[in-house]
């Protein structure tokens, strides 16, 4: 059992790692869910709860809320218009998301996701 787990996560990781080199596939668009979508979301961005997210160009992924002394830390990538998110520790959890970005660039969807759906503002 912890063998095939440790092959899913080593799969798994080296389709994060594609995915933060090829960023994305796009469909030569310059809004929705167009070319270079993995390079427009990085930055610091709120969601409706006040948390912030923040994802960085090396791949490092950080969430943090308002409320709470907290901060997740994880990996991230993006691959033809979905956001993946992986836990930091080889136990941790991964979560996949459909993302669409606003003409403007401004404000960015998560969908999809066992949380639910996200609505963030760039900051």
């Amino acid at each position: 059992m912890r063998i095939g787990k440790q092959v899913t996560l080593a799969v798994f990781f080296a389709i994060v790692g594609i995915a933060l080199t090829a960023c994305d596939n796009g469909t030569g668009s310059d809004t929705g869910s167009g070319t270079n979508i993995g390079e427009k979301i990085i930055g610091t961005w709120i969601d409706q709860y006040r948390r912030t997210w923040v994802f960085n160009a090396d791949g490092n992924f950080t969430r943090s809320t308002p409320d709470e002394d907290f901060k997740g830390i994880s990996k991230f990538g993006v691959a033809d218009a979905k956001l993946c998110l992986a836990g930091d520790t080889p136990d941790s959890y991964y979560i996949t998301y459909d993302i669409y970005i606003s003409p403007n660039g401004k404000t960015l969807i998560l969908s999809g996701g066992e949380a639910g759906c996200f609505t963030l503002t760039k900051q």
